[in-house]
């Protein structure tokens, strides 16, 4: 956990009493830093509160999934994603009933109903119209976990096939629902699996950052437990600050689909990924795409491959990626028929003077440069 929390348990004390002490050992004046202990403390309890509703949630899914008929579809779509019982429970995968079975479930544990809206498990009704209602209902529920192993939200699977001609037209909500942010949950500041990947990535000195839940819990299953998900597209640099407080090597393995390349594109190109590359991380891209078409994603990949999906993996995926500014400059090239056509060869050399112009250092710049210059047969010295 952190310092506030080690001193509340071992000394058993309250939260104030623990900032104060805190303060007094860095003699720091609260009052002075703008510290109001009263409004944290409120804060504190509600996140208390909160994470007590998640909790509870978590368990009352984990149980509907393995105890009700109602529950059959998910069974079945674990079953067909090769995910095994005991990975399920390992998870804490769960499955949301479709009737408001977790409001009545929650209130019975003496849950109000602010507590159960303020932590994303329920809509409230609004303008004394409707009633209140689950936000999950008849979907596959993965819980989503901080550090310290606590739920702080969940990501909600559809098991309709959205893609049958009878269900196409009338299929509105997304096939992922999450929880929305609250004072528990930020999506830009948390890893999915980081609380049982964490120990994988001090091992490995590595984390493999991917997009979803299963390519995640799949990957961890194969042998791969040094792997984290960014729920979806939007990596941020919180979330590779994260990995590396417990791994200095960085690699990302989004979908081989055009929506994953773009969006490791974009990682490059809009600077975030330079941001890293004074400190000590190495962020490297591997190219799941490689594979075929069969294997869109590192679940397909651990399904496709087998009982040597761990060994290929380490050796095909992680052996074979590359520093993203290599990467980078392979996009560009590969993008363009700059041999042959004027216009390509002007568009080309914009995006890489774009891009050099991102470079911060000198030698870096440089090198690119001469790369770039390499392959077009031209001056390094007229792209920077």
């Amino acid at each position: 956990g952190n310092v506030i929390n080690f001193l509340m348990k071992f000394q058993e004390i309250s939260f104030p009493e623990a900032v104060k002490k805190i303060a007094e050992i860095g003699q720091i004046e609260l009052e002075k830093a703008g510290i109001d202990l009263q409004l944290l403390n409120e804060e504190n309890v509600k996140k208390g509160e909160i994470l007590h509703a998640l909790d509870l949630s978590a368990k009352f899914y984990v149980k509907v999934l393995a105890n009700e008929t109602d529950a059959g579809s998910a069974r079945q779509y674990l079953s067909g994603k090769k995910i095994l019982p005991a990975t399920a429970k390992k998870y804490k995968l769960g499955y949301s009933p479709t009737q408001n079975s977790l409001l009545k479930h929650l209130s019975e544990n003496s849950i109000s109903e602010e507590t159960m809206e303020m932590s994303g498990m329920i809509y409230k009704k609004r303008f004394n119209k409707g009633s209140d209602r689950d936000r999950f209902m008849g979907r596959l529920m993965i819980p989503i976990s901080d550090i310290n192993n606590n739920a702080v939200a969940f990501g909600a699977r559809v098991l309709t096939n959205r893609n049958s001609p009878e269900n196409k037209a009338k299929f509105k909500q997304p096939k992922y629902l999450n929880s929305p942010e609250s004072l528990v949950f930020k999506k830009s500041a948390i890893l999915y699996g980081i609380d049982v990947a964490a120990e994988g990535i001090k091992r490995e000195n590595m984390a493999v950052i991917v997009e979803g839940y299963f390519d995640v819990i799949s990957l961890h299953q194969a042998g791969i437990d040094f792997s984290v998900g960014c729920l979806g597209l939007s990596l941020s640099n919180s979330h590779i600050k994260q990995a590396s407080k417990h791994g200095k090597k960085i690699v990302l393995c989004f979908d081989g689909d055009a929506p994953g390349q773009h969006a490791m594109e974009k990682l490059c190109q809009d600077g975030m990924l330079e941001e890293f590359s004074s400190s000590e991380i190495e962020i490297k891209i591997a190219d799941i795409s490689v594979f075929g078409e069969g294997v869109k994603d590192p679940s397909d990949f651990v399904n496709e491959m087998g009982k040597d999906a761990a060994e290929v993996f380490r050796n095909e995926v992680i052996g074979k990626a590359k520093p993203w500014m290599t990467w980078y400059t392979e996009r560009i090239l590969n993008s363009y028929e700059y041999k042959t056509d004027h216009s390509q060869f002007e568009a080309c050399v914009g995006k890489i003077v774009r891009f050099l112009k991102l470079l911060k250092s000198p030698a870096a710049k440089s090198f690119q440069a001469y790369k770039f210059a390499a392959a077009l047969g031209g001056d390094s010295l007229s792209l920077r």
